[in-house]
């Protein structure tokens, strides 16, 4: 039995992964 896993980790180009206020609506944009 062989087991396959994925991660993906995602960043804006500044390192951070959330906006300044907290929002991570740029994730739902990246998905479309």
């Amino acid at each position: 039995m062989s087991l396959l896993t994925s991660v993906f980790i995602a960043t804006s180009l500044d390192g951070f992964i959330a906006r300044k206020n907290g929002d991570l609506d740029w994730l739902d944009a990246a998905n479309a």
